[in-house]
């Protein structure tokens, strides 16, 4: 028999059993205020909650159930986990402890998102989810995981080394993405304004593509695995390795600048493309570097002694042939060697570290595989030329624009079975620089591009001319230049097929260049064009005997 004392132990131990146990409250009206502890469960059912959370602890859980949306008034730095099926609206929102967000469906937040240092927090946006932020996203030793579509309006800030961004959706930054510690993993798509490094790590295995500029500031490392393209500037001051195509400047500026003042690390099927390049460091590795303007090397560019790696420059402009770059002062070693190519495809994604992941949701965008595309200026006409090997009942527009930003088409065009394009655009403003690209559309709406071409008619048709005309041997072209600069000189034949390349520099007034590289042409018809970084400014016919 049990005494007094020992039934009211027994009584007391029931009741803080009872307080102590795990609450699940369901929730269908609109305004009622929780204070969830570790254990309890929120569920958000059937109707929109507008409510205060006096509490949010580590270990709780809110559900929020397909249909209804959870819209609190207050939460004061949750730590607890929310699911996401419904529709989740927030304000200013800063969260600790252990706080966890996991959506599968559409959350917006009208001002900033702080996941604040303390234990590991951390942001899933789950495929078919969509998440807004119209401030800035700001990870303190957090990770956040897209794997579906995010737009973040402001800044997206990493801090500290245990900060993990991990992308293989959509993430749209509208303003800059700044990282001073922890690891970026873009698998597939992020387009930022600007993006800052000053710490951290970045492996970018599908496509970055800023629309300003980047920075890569000492003690920051970076591996292109796949596809890099900024709009305006590059500078490396860390350790940088491309294994893809890094494409710096489609702005058509001076600002369309690859500066390098670390290490820069080319692999042996990577690709730079830039209008300006200039090294203050170290360039090694391979692969291949595209300049289409100045290029200037005070540092070290490839490796003394014996080695199997290969760095091809084509500078565009180079005016002088025993040198590599324009303007070379530092070193440059035997494995660098000046070699023509054709211009590089920015649309390849068949790296070898390109994600399976961006391959395909590339390729199942992507009707067409371009073969060629090429823009010469004949007769002051421009000629359009393009092939490719596509799907059924793909239409092809010729789109042209003065400002490189806004297109408009010209012509279209539908599939044929020779594959082969070509068009004639008698209406080029001269003096303009004009800007030219293919579009393709397929029957469910997909559309690809090719690469912008561009070309620039002389003032007067006097500005040019050959002589003699016919010829038997040499020629010489006369040029009437506005102002000093260099050039190169194309040559190709009745088919387009380049023949002779030549770089020369043009003073301002008038200019005689020898073209001695006609003595050796068969006879026939022939093109010369001079060419200014990527703009075909002048043309002329040269009759071969």
């Amino acid at each position: 028999m049990k005494t007094v004392p020992a039934i009211v132990a027994f009584l007391l131990a029931c009741i803080t059993t009872t307080t102590t146990n795990a609450t699940n409250y369901i929730n269908s009206l609109s305004s009622t205020a929780y204070s969830l502890l570790s254990g309890d469960t929120l569920r958000i059912v059937g109707n929109s909650y507008n409510g205060v959370l006096n509490s949010f602890q580590s270990g709780s859980v809110i559900i929020v159930s397909a249909g209804a949306t959870f819209s609190p008034g207050n939460m004061n730095t949750p730590s607890g986990k929310i699911i996401n099926y419904g529709v989740c609206q927030f304000n200013n929102l800063g969260t600790s402890g252990n706080f966890e967000f996991v959506n599968y469906n559409v959350a917006t937040f009208s001002s900033h998102l702080n996941l604040y240092d303390g234990a590991k927090q951390s942001l899933t946006n789950n495929i078919g989810g969509t998440i807004t932020i119209a401030g800035n996203l700001s990870i303190n030793n957090a990770v956040l995981n897209n794997y579906s579509t995010m737009t973040v309006g402001g800044d997206l800030n990493m801090y500290r080394t245990n900060s993990l961004v991990n992308n293989t959706g959509n993430l749209t930054i509208g303003k800059d993405l700044n990282i001073s510690g922890g690891l970026l993993d873009n698998q597939n798509l992020i387009s930022t304004r600007n993006l800052n490094t000053w710490g951290g790590v970045v492996k970018n295995q599908g496509e970055l593509s800023p629309a300003g500029d980047m920075v890569f500031s000492a003690g920051s490392n970076y591996s292109n695995e796949c596809l890099m393209i900024t709009k305006k500037g590059f500078t490396n001051y860390g350790n940088f390795t491309n294994n893809g195509l890094l494409w710096v400047g489609t702005s058509g500026s001076p600002n369309d600048h690859f500066l390098n003042s670390g290490t820069f690390t080319n692999s042996t099927d990577a690709v730079v493309k830039t209008v300006k390049l200039t090294n203050y460091s170290t360039i090694v590795g391979g692969g291949s570097y595209y300049i289409t303007g100045d290029s200037y090397n005070s540092g070290i560019v490839g490796k003394s002694g014996t080695t199997t790696d290969l760095i091809r420059v084509y500078d565009l402009t180079r005016a002088n042939s025993s040198r590599i770059f324009d303007t070379q002062w530092g070193t440059v070693n035997d494995n660098v060697v000046f070699s023509p190519f054709a211009q590089p495809d920015t649309n390849e994604v068949n790296y070898a570290g390109c994600s399976s992941l961006f391959r395909a949701n590339i390729g199942s965008t992507l009707p067409v595989e371009w073969k060629s595309f090429d823009v010469k200026l004949v007769q002051n006409q421009a000629a359009i030329t393009w092939s490719a090997e596509y799907e059924a009942n793909v239409k092809f527009e010729v789109e042209k624009s003065t400002d490189r930003t806004n297109f408009k088409s010209i012509t279209t065009a539908s599939s044929n079975t020779t594959k082969s394009y070509a068009h004639t655009d008698a209406n080029v403003e001269k003096n303009t620089v004009v800007y030219y690209r293919i579009k393709a559309t397929s029957l469910n709406g997909a559309v690809k591009y090719t690469d912008t071409k561009s070309l620039k008619i002389a003032g007067t048709a006097s500005a040019l001319s050959v002589y003699p005309n016919p010829t038997k041997d040499v020629a010489t072209i006369q040029y009437k230049s506005d102002v000093a600069e260099a050039l190169t000189i194309r040559i190709s034949n009745a088919s387009g097929l380049q023949v002779a390349l030549k770089n020369v520099t043009a003073l301002k007034g008038l200019n005689a260049f020898n073209l001695t590289e006609t003595a050796q042409l068969n006879a026939g018809v022939y093109f010369a064009e001079l060419i200014n970084v990527n703009s075909v400014v002048a043309s002329v016919r040269i009759i071969k005997n």
